[in-house]
């Protein structure tokens, strides 16, 4: 996965913003990710995320006029490891990159993406540019 410095930035703030709960939204581009779009995490507690349905059509329909691609979703975890929790991998839709940002440790943010296809989870890296 190849993001943009500034996306990852937005990323790692969101998750902050939000913290203790998780942030959720969507990374839009054409090949590499260039686009966040932050979600409203309707989920009331700290350990799940659920992207707001209404908003995630919204989001989806301003991706199509951008002209971008859905490339990723993203999502943090505030007190755990940046790994697919088993909600995590039940509820991937999509076949596309899962980004993860665990603040387990607010100094250093561990930042990792899996790609995660019929229950079988596989890593993927991560690359800034």
């Amino acid at each position: 996965m190849r993001i943009a410095r500034e996306c990852l930035e937005e990323v790692l703030g969101h998750a902050r913003e939000e913290y203790p709960r998780e942030c959720c939204g969507l990374l839009g581009g054409r090949g590499e990710i260039t686009r966040v779009y932050r979600g409203r995490n309707l989920a009331g507690g700290e350990a799940e995320y659920h992207l707001d349905p209404g908003e995630q059509i919204r989001l989806f329909n301003l991706l199509e006029r951008e002209g971008l691609d859905l490339l990723g979703i993203y999502h943090s975890h505030p007190r755990w490891p940046a790994r697919p929790s088993a909600v995590d991998i039940e509820r991937a839709f999509y076949p596309i990159p899962y980004l993860i940002v665990s603040l387990l440790d607010p100094r250093r943010p561990e930042v990792r993406a899996w790609r995660i296809e019929g229950g079988e989870v596989r890593e993927e890296g991560v690359e800034g540019f």
